[in-house]
């Protein structure tokens, strides 16, 4: 096979078998021959093997997250009557771009946990915070629009950014990945718009 286009064919065949078979399950042989490619091949896109594949998958969804947002988010004309309709209907979003690729996000964690040193040695790196900074932007971005949005609020999100997004992430995540303590989305969604309004409301 040309090599050409062999990048974009890995990593098509790579997100296949994740949803099939689960980031762990997945091996670079498999992946190499089904994607009709040698397995040096593979590696001179993908250095690091699986997990180089699995950051590049990663940032793919953090796009589509984006290009989605953008479609559906605060700035697409949406109207809301209350900021917690607003903020329910955001959250919703969230859980349902995170739903598609849970496997992929999966990945991450079981990657991180199954080899901790190996994943900070990484990080440091290639800086890992540095590679996917779009997603934290786009998630303070649309808390903005929300507030703008409702200014009787009285909301700010100023010095709240990361601990908004760590908090959000970290519980959708592992809801996505085993529906841990919640019953349904509409539960989860309700417990998060109290804590972020609670956050972004208190002015200490």
């Amino acid at each position: 096979m040309k090599r050409h286009g062999a990048r974009e064919l890995i990593l098509q065949v790579s997100k296949k078998l994740v949803d099939k078979n689960g980031y762990g399950n997945t091996n670079i042989i498999d992946i190499a021959k089904q994607a009709d490619v040698s397995v040096g091949t593979l590696y001179y896109h993908f250095p690091r093997g699986k997990i180089d594949i699995l950051m590049a998958l990663t940032k793919e969804i953090i796009q589509y997250f984006k290009e989605e947002a953008e479609r559906m988010g605060f700035k697409a004309g949406m109207e809301f009557l209350t900021v917690r309709e607003a903020l329910n209907y955001y959250l919703a979003l969230i859980i349902k771009l995170h739903k598609k690729y849970r496997l992929t996000l999966a990945g991450w964690e079981s990657e991180i946990l199954s080899n901790l040193d190996y994943y900070i040695k990484l990080r440091d790196e290639v800086e890992i915070r540095k590679e996917f900074p779009d997603e934290l932007n786009l998630f303070i971005r649309e808390m903005k629009e929300l507030i703008k949005k409702f200014p009787d609020e009285n909301l700010s999100i100023e010095g709240k950014e990361k601990q908004l997004y760590i908090i959000t992430q970290a519980i959708i995540h592992k809801y996505t990945y085993d529906n841990y303590g919640f019953n349904s989305d509409e539960e989860l969604i309700n417990l998060l718009s109290k804590i972020i309004l609670t956050i972004l409301k208190d002015r200490e």
